[in-house]
């Protein structure tokens, strides 16, 4: 869970992380919200990125 109460993207990167595979969970990518769909994961970095005001769901 990568919550973010900025109003500008932001992203964490947990370089522990890197390497692993993670994907916004099917719940929120396929809701509504159509502001949430645009969290990201970066698999070479470990960097999540959340839109402002966002709580996003990644699972593995």
């Amino acid at each position: 869970v990568v919550l973010n109460a900025t109003p500008d993207r932001q992203e964490q990167r947990i370089t522990e992380l890197a390497g692993d595979t993670y994907r916004l969970h099917p719940v929120q990518a396929a809701g509504a919200d159509q502001v949430v769909t645009e969290a990201t994961y970066t698999k070479g970095t470990g960097t999540f990125e959340v839109p402002g005001r966002s709580v996003a769901v990644f699972k593995r």
